[in-house]
């Protein structure tokens, strides 16, 4: 087993983008994300290489790598006076051995390079994939959701991590429990000059530009949040558009006709998704086509109110309009995915859903 460390070096680029396929090429759960799309995020090309840096590290074992992990400086990513480094885009055959050595090397990298804290599974922030499966019960995978084999928390266990901050998803789908908000409630929202309206697709920029500036004011105290600009977030989020119903991306609209608030949502094509099998041309498009209407869920991935608006129940009145868009759709189920426990929103969801089928982790390193 060698371990290699390389920045941008194509011959190195292709092997980190394969590493996913040898380690996934036996799960039939597993969804890869096009080939294309990993290869531009770790190329020069990806706005975040605009102000952060990163270096990548190859088991190699025969010549192949067997195991990955990137090594992540964002200098965005400060708690007080330290800096906190990532580890993103890790993965690893069944191999402890080789996974230690990988994560230690990273680790040592961003000490060496001023980090105190390491940080992961995260790849490059937290608007990119983060965290990593913990406990898993029944439920397939579903589209965007992170992904790994078992072996993984041990790994980064074994090479001095501990958890430091831990998520859940949830599915709904039992349509006779209580609606999230009651008739007379939002009656009283819309006399007061709240609306809510769909993502306007004619408008696409000026829209997503709206949730950017939400998404920043909303979620700039969370844990471990670190700002991104427009450009880097319009590129994140430009191909996920090209798949979503946009009824199930709602704005809450004030009576200013400012939006304060939104809903995400999309349909769970990751079934899909699996079938083009990390490939992005025709076959593979007409093979997703297929595919897509088979999907019965609905992933509920992100709800953000303004705070100042918060005390109105716009989140439940979003909420409420996404669950009858899903009904009239046809859609059996939502998943609420990857919420941190212990805020009030997450236990008014819970209190809806058949229960938690899946746990995550971010792990750390201090």
């Amino acid at each position: 087993m060698e371990i290699v460390s390389f920045g941008f070096e194509d011959r190195w680029a292709a092997e980190f983008v394969e590493t996913a396929f040898r380690v996934y090429e036996r799960d039939p759960r597993w969804i890869p994300a096009q080939r294309r799309s990993v290869a531009f995020q770790i190329s020069r090309a990806c706005p975040f290489f605009r102000y952060g840096r990163s270096r990548n590290f190859l088991a190699l074992d025969g010549g192949h790598a067997v195991g990955r992990v990137s090594a992540i400086l964002n200098p965005r990513a400060k708690e007080g006076p330290d800096q906190v480094g990532y580890l993103g885009f890790f993965e690893c055959v069944d191999d402890a051995a080789a996974a230690v050595e990988l994560v230690g090397g990273a680790t040592e990298w961003l000490r060496s390079e001023g980090a105190s804290i390491a940080r992961g599974p995260i790849n490059y922030s937290t608007y990119y994939s983060n965290r990593m499966i913990i406990s898993a019960e029944g439920h397939a995978p579903f589209l965007l959701e992170p992904y790994n084999p078992p072996t993984y928390p041990d790994f980064f266990r074994r090479a001095g991590f501990r958890i430091a901050r831990k998520y859940l998803s949830y599915l709904a789908d039992d349509w006779s429990r209580e609606t999230h908000i009651s008739e007379e409630r939002k009656g009283n929202i819309f006399d007061k000059g709240f609306r809510v309206r769909p993502f306007n697709k004619a408008q696409a920029d000026e829209d997503l530009r709206a949730l950017f500036e939400i998404s920043g004011r909303c979620f700039s105290g969370n844990w471990s949040y670190s700002p991104i600009p427009w450009e880097e977030f319009r590129a994140i989020y430009a191909g996920v558009l090209s798949f979503v119903d946009p009824e199930m991306i709602l704005f809450a609209i004030s009576p200013e006709g400012k939006p304060v608030g939104f809903v995400f949502g999309y349909p769970d094509y990751g079934e899909a998704v699996r079938k083009m099998t990390g490939r992005d041309g025709i076959s593979a498009k007409l093979r997703f086509f297929l595919a897509k209407g088979r999907a019965d869920t609905v992933i509920l991935k992100t709800l953000a109110i303004d705070s100042g608006y918060r005390d109105l129940r716009l989140g439940s009145l979003l909420a409420g309009a996404l669950h009858d868009h899903v009904l009239r759709k046809g859609f059996g189920r939502i998943i609420y995915s990857t919420l941190m426990p212990g805020n009030e929103s997450v236990s008014a969801m819970a209190d809806r859903c058949s229960g938690v089928f899946r746990e995550y982790a971010i792990f750390e390193n201090v």
